[in-house]
């Protein structure tokens, strides 16, 4: 009978330590896992948050690239072989030489007239609306991505549109295509559409429809 006491007593009491060791690490463990994962959905809010919302996206930005990437490999291959053809000049008449010298000199022309059409091409438009601000994505002429900053106050809508420009930046002219705007609201608010309308005349204008 005194055996089976002690062995009883031993095993309760290592029950005993075991729902005491369960209770201290549960009140050590579960705190931390909390924190933890709160930190992480407070992370992700605060990244979603802070995420630029995408306004636009040009769906010729593959092309244009592919287009001003051929030119410029060729005007590259024409410099390469223009010492060659100036040396070949000397040996054939006027005329051709003249042919070979206005045809060289379209070569290397045509990456710069591309680019004078192509840089005001939106590749992206995006709103911070934490900031406020809009940015901008065009190519320069080795088809490398800049960014343009600005905000609503920068922007200035022509009265009458130019080839391929929607507005001015900053004083820099883009175009957008406003059928593939993805949020009109954040564009109407750069573009001014939001502001009322000043519909009221001016003394001189009374004056002249009056007369």
């Amino acid at each position: 009978m005194n055996f089976s006491c002690i062995r009883f007593l031993t095993i309760c009491t290592k029950n005993t330590n075991n729902l005491l060791f369960r209770n201290q690490y549960s009140k050590k463990v579960i705190p931390t896992f909390h924190l933890i994962h709160t930190s992480r959905c407070q992370k992700k809010e605060n990244e979603t948050s802070t995420k630029n919302i995408v306004v636009y996206e040009g769906p010729l930005k593959t092309r244009i690239k592919r287009v001003k990437l051929l030119s410029l490999t060729s005007s590259m291959v024409g410099f390469a072989m223009l010492p060659s053809v100036v040396l070949d000049l000397n040996q054939i008449s006027v005329a051709l030489s003249c042919g070979v010298v206005m045809f060289s000199s379209l070569f290397c022309s045509t990456p710069i007239l591309l680019d004078w059409i192509t840089r005001r091409y939106v590749l992206r438009l995006e709103y911070d609306p934490s900031t406020e601000l809009f940015t901008t994505r065009t190519f320069n002429i080795v088809t490398q991505e800049k960014e343009l900053t600005f905000s609503a106050s920068d922007v200035t809508v022509p009265d009458i549109p130019g080839m391929l420009t929607s507005f001015h930046a900053k004083g820099n002219p883009l175009f957008v295509d406003a059928s593939r705007v993805q949020d009109p609201d954040a564009y109407s608010k750069m573009m001014g559409y939001d502001k009322p309308l000043d519909l009221k005349l001016s003394s001189e204008e009374k004056d002249s429809q009056e007369h």
